[in-house]
């Protein structure tokens, strides 16, 4: 199967959280050695909302995550960015304003896969 693209445009205020993968061993004198640990230094996640959008914007978004069902990788630019990712979509929830629009806020998960 082909990769999608995630082209949905976002509402203001996605959050990116960065942790570096580290990997460390304690000794008995209180020295601690630490080290990069993997070839993909770091975890990202990517909370992304989509405010006030249309019931059929929120029926498409909500599909295309549906389809990839929590574990299929899509390419994704993020905002600022100039450079297409591979992310999953591990979790969202809807909320409704009113019968017209939806709130939809999605937690993308960085992924690394040299096969693709």
């Amino acid at each position: 199967m082909a990769l999608q693209t995630f082209t949905q445009v976002p509402s203001k205020g996605i959050k990116r959280t960065t942790k570096p993968r580290v990997s460390s061993i304690s000794f008995g004198d209180g020295y601690t050695q630490r080290t990069q640990r993997g070839l993909n230094p770091f975890d990202e996640t990517f909370t992304v909302p989509f405010i006030n959008v249309t019931n059929a914007t929120a029926t498409t978004i909500i599909g295309f995550f549906e389809t990839h069902l929590g574990y299929l990788p899509f390419k994704w630019t993020p905002y600022g960015s100039s450079t297409e990712i591979l992310v999953i979509c591990t979790d969202w929830d809807v909320s409704t304003d009113n019968h017209l629009t939806k709130n939809i806020n999605a937690n993308f998960t960085r992924v690394y896969d040299p096969s693709i």
